[in-house]
């Protein structure tokens, strides 16, 4: 995954250590397309999946969210934010 461009590593004794992959991590928002591109800005993560609300909702709530993941993907990071200008309610206000 891309890092800080100032990074180098460490030798370690034990080379299991650390984690190898991060299912996601998910974060929730009130203007979720600047926060997507603020965050690939400064990660270089891609767009992995979309979701509105017609996708994830009931008839009663819902919301919108975009995945991003680094290169290998081997990091999901979810980005929601609720959903506006439907009677939905939102799933996570």
């Amino acid at each position: 995954c891309p890092r800080n461009p100032n990074y180098t590593p460490e030798a370690s004794a034990n080379e299991m250590f650390g984690l190898q992959r991060i299912d996601h991590v998910v974060g929730n928002v009130f203007d979720l397309l600047e926060v997507v591109d603020y965050v690939t800005a400064m990660t270089g993560f891609h767009e992995f999946a979309e979701f509105v609300a017609e996708d994830v909702g009931t008839v009663d709530s819902g919301l919108n969210s975009m995945v991003l993941a680094c290169n290998n993907e081997a990091v999901l990071l979810p980005i929601n934010e609720p959903t506006h200008g439907t009677r939905r309610k939102s799933q996570i206000q």
